[in-house]
């Protein structure tokens, strides 16, 4: 009986040292991060021109650092479609009465913005200073807000406010957002086993108010990894008293990065958000079904070696020793006496 309770503590030894082995040698899953955020200002950089391409109505097109200060500039009221430049970075902000301000930002002081298509054929060149406010209430040129401004690239989200920066705020926080960690199921575990298929639901995080949500890490470490672009749309918001913009984007990159407001943009190091504090196999559709299986087979091999440690010794009960009698003790005794 011995010998079978050691090989039960083996077997299921060896088994639980085989599951942990296999989950540590599985690969990592592949993550989606979703982002869902209200904010008063957005920026991207743009990595695909027809995909970065908005089409506008009642247009104004201003050469002066501040898109909202339409007073003593030379004003061209346009309608077409405007096509930044891959590479530049594109900046989304809503006004204080409504409207949108859209400028450029060049990684490259000599690469233009882009070019803005008139309707009607005629083309125009946008340098790194042109910018475009789209506003209902300008009588001159009454803006159509379009319903969606697209995202394609790596950008961020909010902006974060510094002491001594003027009495007058401008719009440019992010008012509230989550960033949702999805992941995708192991098909084939070990290429053998079949796992599951689809994705499901890592975890959720809440985005403080006032923070500013980045794709890149500005201090240089990215895990490793270059930042994949975010994938989605900025809905213009008005409701309930808030102008903002919900923005709705998606990226694989299994990072991206929260700077808070109490820190300040310089002088704090983000925090990650993604999949390292989130995924992990043992939460994976298929590992559970397997780890449920391996369970109940150690619960077997434990319930059949129980089993076996109390029947068996009532099948085949020790035999006893036969008790010593009076007469076989005297007996044993005058044999002694005759041997001396």
């Amino acid at each position: 009986m011995d010998t079978l309770f050691r090989r039960t503590v083996f077997i299921s030894s060896a088994l639980v040292l085989l599951a942990l082995i296999g989950l540590w040698a599985l690969p990592k899953p592949d993550v989606i991060l979703s982002i869902s955020a209200q904010s008063e200002v957005l920026e991207y950089q743009v990595t695909d021109s027809n995909a970065a391409s908005i089409a506008m109505s009642n247009v104004l097109l201003i050469s002066n650092n501040d898109p909202f200060d339409t007073e003593r500039v030379v004003k061209t009221c346009l309608t077409g479609r405007l096509l930044p430049q891959s590479g530049m970075t594109i900046r989304y902000r809503r006004g204080r009465n409504g409207s949108i301000g859209i400028s450029f930002t060049p990684v490259n002081p000599d690469l233009h913005a882009g070019s803005f298509e008139i309707d009607g054929g005629a083309t125009i060149k946008l340098t790194a200073i042109s910018q475009f406010l789209l506003d209902p209430e300008y009588e001159p040129c009454p803006g159509v807000l379009p319903a969606t401004l697209p995202v394609w690239g790596t950008g961020s989200i909010g902006m974060l406010r510094t002491f001594g920066s003027g009495l007058e705020i401008e719009p440019g926080d992010l008012i509230s957002g989550q960033v949702r960690v999805t992941a995708k199921a192991v098909e084939r575990i070990f290429g053998v086993l079949k796992g599951a298929r689809g994705l499901y639901d890592a975890g959720v995080v809440t985005l403080p108010a006032g923070s500013r949500l980045a794709s890149v890490n500005e201090w240089g470490n990215n895990n490793g990894a270059n930042p994949l672009p975010w994938i989605g749309a900025a809905r213009v918001l008005d409701k309930n008293g808030i102008s903002a913009f919900q923005v709705d984007v998606s990226t694989d990159s299994d990072t991206v990065w929260l700077y808070r407001s109490a820190q300040g943009r310089n002088e704090g190091r983000p925090d990650p958000i993604g999949a390292a504090a989130f995924v992990s196999q043992t939460r994976d559709p298929g590992i559970i079904r397997i780890q449920v299986v391996l369970a109940i087979v150690l619960i077997i091999i434990q319930t059949v070696a129980t089993v076996m440690q109390t029947v068996l010794p009532s099948r085949n009960p020790a035999k006893p020793k036969p008790a010593r009698t009076k007469k076989t003790a005297s007996a044993k005794k005058s044999k002694k006496k005759k041997n001396a």
